[in-house]
């Protein structure tokens, strides 16, 4: 009887250890489908190559839903103390790169590689790009207006004496006056103003106008006023001019073509003319030195000119020859030019000039005498000159080159030349400021980075992508143990029932 119960208990514990061993193997095996004449063979491939896509799915799923979420990624981020050990890596990198003594172009030819010098043209245009695009915005120009507006208000609010006595206002003081004298006595000059001078007497030509109606009444009443103020100098040189040689001909040869026009011959060879000159100048002499007879002679002048204002410009400029015209236009010029215009006059005008200015409180003053609206006129000037200057294509060119300079000038630079003195203090700031963009990043970016990476959709394609014979090798050898103690709990289970089987019959 007893060796009955031992006999169902073994056999009983062999039947349950093979179909448990059987049951584990036939979960891997066989990996691929079976077939005998065409027909499948039940059970074949196993359960978990039959069911990869779908076990693969739900494992995605499961971790990615309830395992590996971004929550969870994201506490763990904070919580396991990554951020300090980013700030110390980050520190011990600055202090390494320090004492390596390598440059900031090195540095990223050894990050970039290859394609250094392609990522160093692409910062410089993009540099560039950022530089152009700023300095074009119309907020720039606006500030840039605002500036120097603001800077050349406080200028305009100092005392003109501040300028006028700077050794800048000085030299150009003196090279205005040395090129304007120059100028004057230039053939260019003299050429000018006779034309302008021409000019005028041409419109004169066509003026149906008197030159009462021309000239000034003020003018026309200085000129009289003159002329009998100085009576007795005009009848002095009248007596000078009397006495002059070619006067005395020119009266003798008058006197001699009268007597002999108008007297009888044997009447005129008894008249001497030069005893009738000498006769008519002591007359003409004599009363010329008497008072009234002077003021009678301005009168006289007077009158003159009453007669000459009477007559129409375009009548008198008629009558005058081309040649004539163009002496007069080369005299008048002349005294323009030597008698008027000297080079003490240029002198007294930079000095009237001067003292006007002096004597205002700040150069916005001497501005709003002249009625200059000097906010408006820099404002305009300012914008012009902007936006000239940001769309020229050789301050581009020189951006563009300043940019490209000033980047070669960094990349040649080594954080040695940097941090010298401070190696410490830079690698902590730059290990907070590595912190602080650790925690920001955390905080506002690290789940949506995570969400963006799918788990669900990796741990799926990865467990697909897996041979079912490593899927099997890993999963033994994860639960190796455990499948082994479901093996021989079977055995234990077909012992038992083997036992417990045999001892009912036998009752």
């Amino acid at each position: 009887m007893i060796s009955k119960l031992l006999f169902a208990a073994a056999i009983g514990a062999v039947i349950g250890y093979i179909t448990n061993w059987l049951a584990i193997k036939m979960l891997f095996r066989p990996h691929t489908e079976k077939r005998i004449l065409g027909m499948k063979i039940p059970f074949t491939p196993g359960l978990i190559p039959k069911e990869k896509d779908r076990i693969a799915k739900s494992v995605g799923e499961a971790i990615g839903t309830h395992l590996l979420t971004s929550e969870t990624m994201v506490k763990a981020l904070k919580t396991n103390g990554i951020d300090e050990k980013f700030k110390k890596w980050v520190e011990r990198k600055i202090i390494e790169i320090e004492k390596s003594r390598v440059s900031i172009g090195e540095q990223i030819k050894n990050i970039v590689g290859d394609k250094y010098k392609s990522f160093i043209a692409f910062i410089k245009r993009k540099v560039t790009e950022i530089v152009l695009f700023s300095i074009r915005k119309e907020e720039f120009k606006k500030e840039a207006e605002n500036v120097i507006l603001d800077s050349m208000k406080k200028e305009f609010l100092k005392n003109p004496s501040s300028i006028l006595e700077s050794e800048l206002y000085r030299k150009i003081r003196e090279d205005l006056i040395n090129k304007a004298k120059t100028y004057k006595e230039s053939t260019e000059f003299n050429t000018k103003m006779q034309k302008i001078i021409e000019g005028k007497l041409k419109e004169l030509e066509n003026l149906d106008k008197t030159l009462e109606e021309v000239l000034p009444a003020s003018f026309v009443s200085t000129i009289k006023v003159y002329v009998y103020s100085k009576n007795y100098d005009i009848s002095m040189s009248i007596k000078d001019m009397l006495k002059e040689d070619h006067i005395k001909q020119k009266i003798k040869d008058a006197i001699t073509g009268m007597v002999s026009s108008n007297l009888n011959p044997m009447v005129a060879m008894f008249l001497n003319p030069d005893m009738i000159y000498d006769k008519l100048s002591s007359i003409v002499e004599e009363n010329l030195d008497k008072e009234d007879i002077q003021k009678e002679v301005a009168l006289f002048i007077n009158e003159l000119i009453d007669k000459i204002l009477k007559n129409k410009v375009s009548d008198i400029l008629s009558n005058v020859s081309e040649e004539g015209k163009d002496r007069n236009v080369r005299l008048l010029s002349d005294i323009v030019i030597n008698k008027v215009i000297e080079n003490n006059f240029i002198d007294e005008i930079i000095d009237s000039l001067e003292n006007k200015i002096r004597n205002r409180e700040s150069i916005q003053d001497v501005l709003l005498e002249v009625n200059i609206n000097s906010e408006k006129l820099i404002r305009n000037f300012v914008r012009d000159k902007l936006d000239y200057l940001v769309e020229n294509k050789e301050v581009e060119e020189k951006i563009s080159l300043y940019v490209n300079s000033s980047i070669d000038k960094v990349l040649g630079i080594t954080l040695e030349e940097i941090s010298k003195g401070n190696e410490k203090k830079v690698s902590k700031v730059a290990s907070n400021i590595a912190g602080i963009i650790f925690e920001r990043f955390i905080t506002k970016k690290a789940g949506d980075l995570i969400e963006a990476f799918d788990i669900k959709k990796i741990v799926e394609d990865r467990i697909n992508s897996f041979d079912v014979a490593f899927a099997e090798e890993i999963i033994l050898e994860i639960a190796s143990k455990e499948l082994s103690a479901i093996t021989w709990l079977g055995a234990l289970l077909g012992c038992i029932m083997g036992f417990v089987s045999t001892l009912i019959a036998a009752v």
